[in-house]
Parts: structure tokens; sequence; C-alpha cells
């Protein structure tokens, strides 16, 4: 489009023929059919349902520039010299339209690595644990069965499957999911351990203190995701603007 339009900014007055100025303008709405049939249709969409609910956000505007611009670079297009005069700028369009796709690629980009490891914590909680019998042995459960009191034995190298206290033995826990620390820290008897912790010492006993959404894990992912999912205040902030 910015080809085509490239003449009609450098040529002087008198330098393009009517009929060739024409021409070139019908090629830019031409290319300018699938900007606005596809490439606009986020912003076309989304502004559509802001006023189906009676609502203004950013992208009502923006829609409105768009339909604004080639409805009336369409209608100079064909009825030149008409009530709308002689300028198109379908090339401002598309370039319009270009800056924001690309504004919200890299917000993607930027998003869909968080969603990536919030999936990855999800998947790295154990399924199932060994838990141990009041009198004596243990068994294979699901994480989900488990209660408030169970017993655990947990191994070197494994996660612990709900929020614990340390019955038996001394180990070093990673808690880097949880508070970003690379370094392990060391865990005795008495001594808490989180969810989704990794065990990186000896075996250790434990009773479960704390199961499902009571644990530190579950708030960890509940802020997770209400961050994934919350706009950031500066685009709210545009909202009322518009």
């Amino acid at each position: 489009v910015m080809m085509l339009a490239t003449p009609a900014y450098v040529a002087a007055d008198g330098d393009l023929a009517p009929d060739l100025l024409r021409l070139l303008n019908w090629a830019q709405w031409l290319l300018c059919l699938p900007v606005m049939w596809f490439s606009a249709s986020p912003f076309l969409s989304q502004a559509w349902q802001a006023l189906h609910q009676r609502r203004i956000v950013m992208d009502v505007p923006v829609a409105l520039g768009m339909v604004v611009m080639f409805g009336a670079s369409t209608v100079v297009s064909f009825d030149p010299g008409g009530p709308l005069g002689d300028e198109v700028v379908f090339d401002s369009l598309s370039m319009f339209v270009a800056i924001l796709l690309t504004g919200r690629w890299v917000e993607m980009s930027l998003r869909h690595p968080a969603a990536a490891s919030l999936e990855h914590l999800l998947r790295d909680v154990p399924q199932r644990v060994e838990r141990l019998k009041e009198h004596g042995g243990s068994d294979w459960v699901d994480a989900s069965a488990l209660q408030v009191g169970d017993r655990l034995r947990v191994a070197a190298g494994e996660r612990f499957a709900a929020d614990a206290v340390i019955l038996k033995g001394s180990t070093s826990v990673s808690q880097s999911l949880m508070t970003g620390e690379s370094l392990p820290v060391v865990r005795e008897p008495g001594q808490s351990v989180w969810r989704g912790s990794v065990n990186q010492g000896h075996p250790v006993e434990v009773c479960v203190t704390a199961i499902g959404q009571a644990t530190h894990w579950a708030r960890l992912l509940d802020l997770a995701e209400r961050a994934a999912l919350e706009r950031p205040p500066l685009v709210a902030m545009a909202d009322r603007w518009a």
C-alpha cells in the first residue's frame, strides 16, 4: 500500500495524470480490503462487543478511527473531487493496524511464557504419594485423597504433595518455585515444608498440615492466574479515558 501511495507524495502538481492517480487509489483500496476484513477484525469485533454491552473501551475509538479512515478513503477513491476531497489515507490505515497488531503480538509473546510456566507448575505436582499406615507399612494413594494428619514418606528427589511438618529425618529442600531462592534450605524435625518443594536430601517422614486450596502452592497459583487474567492498571486507565 505504501508503494502505491508514494507517487502521490513525491510527485509535483501535474506530474500524475488523474486517471493514473485514480488507478493507484483503487489498487490501495483493493489491498486494504483484507486489512479491514482480516487484520483489523480483532479490534472491530471487540469494539462491537463492548458497544453491545454498553461499555466504552480503548478498542472503540480505535475501531472508529479505522472505519472512518477506510470509509472516507473509499468515497474519495470512487468519487474524486467530491465532498471529501482528493486525499486517501489507505497507507496510514494499514500502518495503524500493523502497529497495533505488533503491540498485541508483543503482549501475547509475554503472556504465553507466563501461562506455560503456570502449566509447568501444575504438572509438577505429584499425583501419587506413599502414605504410612498407623500400624506399620505403607500404601500408594492419589494425592487428591490426602487428609490433614496423614503421614507420608517423601523420598529424595520427590516433591512434597501437601504442606506438612517433618516428623523424622533431616533434609535440604528446594523452594525455588515458591520463593525464587535458588539455594536449598535445611529442614529439621518440627519444621514445615510447602507443597511443590523438592526434597533434595534424605528421605523424610512428614505429617500433612494443609491440603488443596489451603496450601501455599494453591495461593501462589491463584495469584498467578489472577495476574494473567486481570488487566494492567494502565489498560484500565486507557479505557476510562476512552
